[in-house]
C-alpha cells in the first residue's frame, strides 16, 4: 500500500488552485487508486465506480479553490467520493425498482393476452 505525503499533496494542491493543470494530474494520479478502491467497495460495479470516479475528480477540479486547508485534501477528496457514490447508487436502486416493476407488468399483460378465452 502505497503511503501518501501529505506535505507533497498540499505543495501540489496549491499549485493546482494556482492554476498548474500538471498539478491536478499529478494530484490525480497520487490519489485516484484509493479513490476506486472505495467507490467500487461501495457501489459493487466497476463501470459505475469509474463513473463516480470520474465525477469526484470533476467536481474536485471545479471546486479546487474552495479548498481552504490543503492538507486535508485526501479528507475532502474521501467527502466527494462518498457523496458522488451515495447518489450514484440511490439513482441504480430506482433504476432497477423500475426495472423490475416494468418486467412485472409487462409479463402480466402478456400473460393474459396469450390467454386464450374461455369458451362455453
Amino acid at each position: 500500500m502505497v503511503v501518501l505525503d501529505y506535505n507533497y499533496l498540499a505543495d501540489l494542491v496549491i499549485n493546482a488552485q494556482n492554476g498548474d493543470s500538471d498539478a491536478f494530474a499529478e494530484l490525480y494520479a497520487a490519489t485516484y487508486q484509493k479513490q476506486y478502491h472505495f467507490a467500487f467497495s461501495y457501489l459493487k460495479d466497476e463501470y459505475l465506480a469509474q463513473d463516480a470516479l470520474q465525477e469526484t475528480y470533476i467536481l474536485a477540479l471545479r471546486n479546487l479553490s474552495k479548498l481552504r486547508d490543503p492538507m486535508l485534501l485526501i479528507a475532502w477528496l474521501n467527502q466527494i467520493n462518498f457523496r458522488v457514490c451515495f447518489h450514484l447508487h440511490k439513482k441504480q436502486e430506482r433504476y432497477n425498482a423500475e426495472l423490475i416493476g416494468f418486467d412485472h407488468s409487462d409479463s402480466e399483460t402478456s400473460s393474459t393476452q396469450n390467454t386464450p378465452p374461455n369458451r362455453k
